[in-house]
């Protein structure tokens, strides 16, 4: 019961967030195509997202995702929501659902975030651990860069504590380019290594909206 009033909390939040979004301080819409490969095993994804931030220190990052697996289908959705006191640290939670055919998951996590400008660079750091074992958590860092109006680059490296499953880090890259006005070219790379040795990696190619 308690996770569950957790969640609904964060989707009305959440709600409130999408209702609210043209008082945002930056909002940031894209529409991503991305392919990851698993030990052999290929799988084509379309993915929406929706992120932005508030001058009071609020932020939001929702995502849409549908994917196929040679022949398997599967659709997830996730929502993450932070709240930074003074710009700079704060509580943060995310919640994660996916189905694929019958089998359906969800995960609820909360923790904490921070972040702050180093020589011109953002960095941030984040702790999030699942509100159902808390054996299971993850733990990020990572940074963005504006090398000039037109192009930023981003990379993040997140650990993931796993129970039943084995331990993984991931690395994430990306950059971000402007092609016209507000229209933007968004490109990036992933790869995971799990404490077993199994590897994916993947790549995207998008089309993203600030306003």
């Amino acid at each position: 019961m308690k996770k569950l009033i957790l969640i609904a909390a964060l989707g009305a939040t959440a709600m409130t967030s999408l209702a609210g979004v043209a008082a945002a301080q930056e909002t940031y819409a894209v529409t991503k195509y991305e392919y990851q490969r698993d030990n052999g095993v290929d799988t084509n994804a379309l993915t929406f997202g929706l992120s932005g931030t508030y001058a009071s220190g609020f932020a939001y990052d929702m995502e849409l995702m549908s994917a196929d697996t040679e022949g398997n289908g599967m659709i997830g959705a996730s929502v993450e929501l932070g709240y930074r006191f003074n710009g700079i640290a704060g509580p943060v939670a995310l919640y994660e659902t996916s189905k694929a055919g019958a089998v359906h998951a969800d995960d609820f996590l909360i923790g904490v975030e921070g972040g702050t400008e180093l020589m011109g660079a953002g960095v941030f750091g984040k702790a999030l651990f699942d509100t159902d074992d808390a054996d299971v958590y993850r733990l990020a860092i990572g940074a963005d860069y504006a090398i000039n109006d037109d192009l930023a680059v981003n990379g993040e490296l997140t650990h993931f504590a796993n129970v039943g499953s084995a331990d993984s880090n991931l690395l994430e890259i990306g950059a971000s380019y402007k092609l016209t006005g507000n229209m933007h070219a968004d490109v990036g790379a992933h790869y995971e290594r799990a404490s077993g040795g199994a590897e994916k990696t993947g790549l995207h190619l998008g089309v993203g909206f600030s306003f």
